[in-house]
């Protein structure tokens, strides 16, 4: 298969990129989108001369797909899952798998039961940086692991957009919790979070949460995030017994204050084209490597069942706010 016919589902800021990133590929083809308002699939289609449908059962009846990307909201994920399972297609599904464990459960079997490939688009696995610090925790470079921190604060804008329909946790947080998921290879097995509303209390959700994570080998980790930083702050850093490894997100990228505020540009995740009109970011890769995946037969860096524990962990964190107890990822 040379050039591979791909859908897009859900046209909202995350389909946009990904359709355009398809029509930038040699190796794809953007065939066909959807999206629950037809108004915004029409924009999109007609963005890119292809047909625009209301839902994915539609796109799939009319259009030759053979593969699958699936952006709608993180509560919004299970319908166009089912409909893409039961045609057979490949499915790359933006994070979080789902809102809440019990629908990322559902899904998990839906695409087993349909023998389904499916790879969940956690994009920091696909950062460099991100990737040589996991080599390094699992070739023992830092001895034993003692305690981990990730940060990483977004903009109010960002919480602005969701409108309260996802926590910090489950929509930044997600990304981090993954990722030392991935790094150690050890499961979490407590929690204990602590949140505050001021800015946000309007629409009911936390202007930042701080949690402390406990895996099972003892590891403990710290991970902050919030929606309302002024300058975007992501930050990872691993002890061990044998040394400290330290990522700073934005100092790969350029930061800009001014009289409106301050705007940090990071490279590897903008959604600009370079001025060739080509685009070179974390989300490219990890549409590259779904497509030479399916090609190619190899397993997805992202398994359905990892992201179910990313899930699972963002999920206790937010009940450990509401109860303000500890609690255990399910």
């Amino acid at each position: 298969m040379d050039v591979m016919r791909v859908a897009v589902v859900g046209t909202g800021v995350m389909g946009q990129l990904f359709a355009r990133l398809l029509t930038e590929l040699p190796n794809a083809h953007l065939c066909g989108v959807a999206d629950k308002i037809l108004e915004k699939a029409t924009l999109v289609g007609e963005e890119y001369r292809v047909p625009a449908f209301s839902n994915a059962h539609d796109l799939l009846e009319q259009v030759d797909v053979d593969a699958v990307v699936i952006a709608t909201a993180e509560g919004q994920h299970l319908e166009p899952v089912r409909e893409v399972a039961q045609a057979g297609k490949p499915i790359l599904l933006e994070k979080p798998l789902a809102a809440s464990s019990a629908q990322a459960h559902k899904i998990v079997h839906i695409v087993a039961d349909a023998n389904v490939p499916l790879m969940v688009a956690h994009c920091v696995r696909f950062d460099p940086r991100y990737a040589a610090a996991r080599a390094a925790i699992r070739d023992g470079d830092l001895g034993e692991l003692v305690h981990l921190a990730a940060r990483r604060n977004g903009l109010l804008s960002g919480a602005q957009r969701i409108a309260g329909r996802c926590s910090v946790s489950m929509f930044l947080g997600v990304h981090d919790i993954d990722f030392m998921l991935w790094a150690t290879g050890r499961r979490v097995t407590q929690v204990y979070a602590m949140g505050h509303r001021r800015l946000l209390k309007e629409i009911r959700v936390d202007d930042s949460i701080v949690s402390v994570l406990k895996f099972d080998d003892g590891t403990i980790a710290t991970l902050e995030t919030s929606w309302i930083a002024s300058v975007p702050s992501w930050q990872f850093e691993a002890v061990g017994t044998r040394g400290v490894l330290h990522i700073a997100t934005p100092e790969l990228g350029t930061v800009r204050h001014g009289i409106g505020g301050s705007q940090a540009a990071n490279p590897l995740y903008s959604f600009d084209p370079l001025p060739d009109g080509q685009t070179f970011n974390v989300y490219q890769a990890e549409l590259m490597h779904f497509l030479k995946c399916i090609v190619t037969g190899q397993s997805f860096i992202v398994q359905p069942e990892e992201a179910l524990r990313a899930v699972s962990v963002a999920e206790a964190i937010d009940r450990s706010v509401a109860s303000g107890q500890a609690e255990i990822p399910e």
